[in-house]
């Protein structure tokens, strides 16, 4: 009797999984607006319509930077722990194999940043070029708004990132390139699933977006590790980060 190496979920179950991630995150962020919208404003009077009244709360503190953080970090902890309990049902098959946490090659890690570095040099210089704003209302407002900035910058730079490439780039991609997609069937779909998360961006932003992910997605196949796209992912979003500090720090 001929015995098979264990592997990660196929096609439709990594993507009914996904679905059912993605679903619990949002859920997630939700009741995480819902809490955090009624603590900041609180039903006073007896017999308010409590929906009006979060809607009218909401609109006054969105886009705010603590709620984003706290959503992002309760977002991240529960997909986090998801991922890993999907990918213990798949038994035997190790935690750190099924995601590829994997040690990355120097010289795989050095071409990975400058390709990373001049796609962001590349970008820049088309915003400049077209007159937009390369930071974006979104992201500028939650920057300014937020009360706890070590606590903002901790979760664009670590706990967002991580979340996502270890979602996208590990368990997505595992059980998607060993289907017909392949590895650029897997790269594409991957990278416009990224995108689409990131809705709270206008379109051309979100294209941006996109080729991130084309370059995450691409890290991951070259390099055989979701570290890579991470570390990419991190220092993209810190990058970001710091050119959000420099502006509003200027006169």
């Amino acid at each position: 009797m001929n015995s098979t190496s264990p592997t990660p979920w196929g096609l439709w179950p990594t993507l009914l999984l996904t679905v059912v991630l993605i679903a619990a995150a949002s859920t997630t962020e939700i009741i995480t607006a819902i809490i955090y919208t009624l603590h900041q404003y609180p039903i006073t009077e007896a017999g308010t319509d409590v929906m009006t009244h979060f809607k009218k709360s909401f609109a006054q503190i969105n886009p705010s930077g603590d709620l984003l953080s706290i959503s992002l970090t309760l977002r991240s902890v529960l997909g986090l722990s998801l991922i890993a309990l999907f990918c213990k049902l798949r038994r035997g098959l190790p935690l750190t194999h099924y995601l590829a946490l994997r040690p990355i090659a120097t010289r795989t890690v050095f071409i990975s940043i400058l390709v990373l570095l001049s796609y962001m040099l590349l970008t820049e210089t088309i915003y400049y070029m077209a007159g937009r704003d390369p930071i974006g209302d979104f992201m500028r407002d939650t920057y300014t708004s937020t009360r706890n900035l070590p606590f903002l910058w901790f979760t664009i730079i670590l706990t967002a990132p991580i979340f996502e490439e270890v979602l996208f780039r590990g368990f997505v991609y595992a059980g998607l390139r060993q289907s017909w997609l392949g590895h650029s069937g897997t790269i594409l779909v991957t990278a416009t699933c990224f995108a689409i998360v990131h809705l709270q961006y206008a379109i051309p932003e979100m294209f941006v977006v996109f080729g991130l992910g084309l370059i995450l997605g691409i890290a991951r196949w070259r390099s055989g590790s979701v570290l890579l796209p991470i570390a990419l992912h991190s220092m993209n979003n810190l990058a970001a980060t710091l050119q959000i500090a420099l502006v509003n720090s200027s006169p």
